[in-house]
């Protein structure tokens, strides 16, 4: 029997008949795919408090015909749910599970997230996260050069209706509307203001393409 291991998050899980469950996992190597954990909801099983959503772990299954098998699991990281923004992992759970296909290889993503989650998903870590996805699909600019001229100059402005970037020359010579825009610097992230454009964003986006 051949076996794999991966490192997971686990996303979700559902039971599935008396004593099984299936999981939802996005590994770093096999990228997002469904598992079928048996025997984890017995009080015995040794992996039952390791498959907690969000959770970070280490597995090996079995993979051939049909839904693989769940075998071990090591626990890397459990959230501490007693401080976690419930918000923001809903925020992260609804992307990645409309944006990420199955069993397509995102080790970059999958970085990101697991270093949002390790760091208590705060919301300049949530952000981050949202948007480097959003990038990695296509859905929005690298946020690197200005859209107008290219240029890259170090103070920089984003516009929160449609997050494109624009430098401090084209920004004054524009004589936009200073409320539609923000400067990108370290707070920016975690500015209330910015996340709830982002969410805008992203709901807009998701009505459009799903």
């Amino acid at each position: 029997m051949r076996t794999h291991r991966d490192q997971v998050i686990i996303l979700k899980s559902k039971n599935y008949s008396e004593a099984d469950k299936i999981l939802t996992v996005f590994g770093k190597e096999f990228g997002k795919f469904s598992l079928l954990a048996k025997g984890v909801r017995r009080l015995t099983s040794k992996n039952r408090g390791n498959i907690q959503t969000l959770s970070i772990v280490d597995i090996s299954f079995y993979k051939a015909q049909g839904i693989p098998l769940l075998l071990e699991t090591s626990v890397v990281h459990i959230p501490d749910f007693t401080n976690f923004d419930v918000k923001n992992s809903e925020r992260v759970l609804h992307l990645v599970s409309k944006l990420i296909p199955e069993e397509q290889k995102y080790s970059k993503v999958f970085d990101a997230l697991r270093s949002a989650i390790q760091k208590g998903l705060i919301d300049e870590y949530t952000s981050r996260f949202r948007m480097l996805l959003l990038m990695e699909e296509g859905l929005m600019d690298n946020l690197k050069a200005c859209s107008e001229c290219g240029g890259m100059s170090e103070k920089r402005y984003i516009q929160l209706s449609n997050f494109v970037l624009l430098c401090e020359n084209c920004y004054i010579n524009k004589g936009l509307i200073e409320k539609d825009f923000m400067v990108v610097d370290s707070s920016l992230y975690s500015d209330l203001r910015f996340v709830s454009a982002l969410d805008q964003y992203i709901n807009n986006l998701l009505i459009n393409i799903l």
